[in-house]
This record gives structure tokens, C-alpha cells and sequence, in this order.
């Protein structure tokens, strides 16, 4: 088993203050979870919910597309890819 040491000074209000950021964050999804099934739930239509689960669908789909979109945008070229910034020039 590895043992750390314990963070002193500054580390440790960085540790604390990294997990209530992520404290505040898990909290503020909850709080919109539960706004968004309560609203759902109000909606007696069936066809209604359908739709709107279909375009919740859609949209965790398009937002994971443009997640990915966005992480290979943000890597480097592979070896031997063409640069975009002189057309015909290998980097």
C-alpha cells in the first residue's frame, strides 16, 4: 500500500476547494435532474413525453458528437499528417 503525505498550506485549500467545486457541480445536477423529472412527470400526454424523450436523446447524442469533435480537434497531428497551415507540405 502506498502511503502519501498529508498536504499542508496551500495543497490542502487546493484539495478542499477542488471538491466543494465538485460538490457544487454534482449538487447543481441533481437539483436540474429532479427539476426535469418533475416537469416530465407533470406531462399527462404520452405522446408528449415520447417527443420529448426522443429530443432529450438527441441532444446527450449531438452534445457527445461535438465532445468528440472537440477532443480530436485539440490533439496534436499525427506523424507524417498534412498541415493545415501550408497546403502540401508534410510537417
Amino acid at each position: 500500500m502506498r502511503r502519501t503525505k498529508p498536504a499542508t498550506g496551500n495543497e490542502a485549500v487546493a484539495r478542499d476547494d477542488m471538491a466543494t467545486d465538485d460538490d457544487v457541480a454534482l449538487d447543481m445536477r441533481r437539483r436540474e435532474a429532479l427539476g426535469l423529472l418533475k416537469a416530465f412527470l407533470g406531462i399527462r400526454d404520452p405522446g408528449k413525453r415520447r417527443r420529448i424523450l426522443k429530443l432529450a436523446e438527441q441532444l446527450a447524442d449531438q452534445a457527445g458528437s461535438e465532445a468528440a469533435v472537440l477532443a480530436f480537434a485539440s490533439t496534436d497531428a499525427l506523424p507524417g499528417a498534412v498541415s493545415m497551415d501550408a497546403p502540401g507540405q508534410a510537417e
